[in-house]
């Protein structure tokens, strides 16, 4: 089962997600499943949604969690670098 506080330094492709906010105003409310994900974007129902400037709600596990985009503008793998270093469990380079 995934954390919450570890999220984002899982993949997150394959989730249910909601756009609750963004400096696009037409993403708002675009619910669906996460299809692909690159450093700056997130691809929801065949929709390229940028991270940056966004909160999103990601369904894990019946739960719901809250996410800034800003806080996931990384490639999935350094992500998880960074995630797990701040909460000092990253042994690696």
């Amino acid at each position: 089962m995934r954390r919450a506080r570890f999220l984002p330094a899982h993949e997150l492709v394959g989730l249910r997600v909601r756009v609750l906010r963004h400096t696009d105003p037409t993403l708002v409310g675009l619910t669906g499943i996460v299809e692909d994900e690159t450093k700056n974007t997130l691809l929801v129902s065949g929709k390229v949604v940028p991270k940056r400037g966004a909160v999103f709600e990601f369904s894990v596990s019946g739960r719901r969690i809250v996410i800034k985009g800003d806080d996931i503008l990384y490639r999935p793998v350094e992500r998880t670098r960074r995630v797990l270093r701040r909460k000092g469990r990253w042994r690696g380079t």
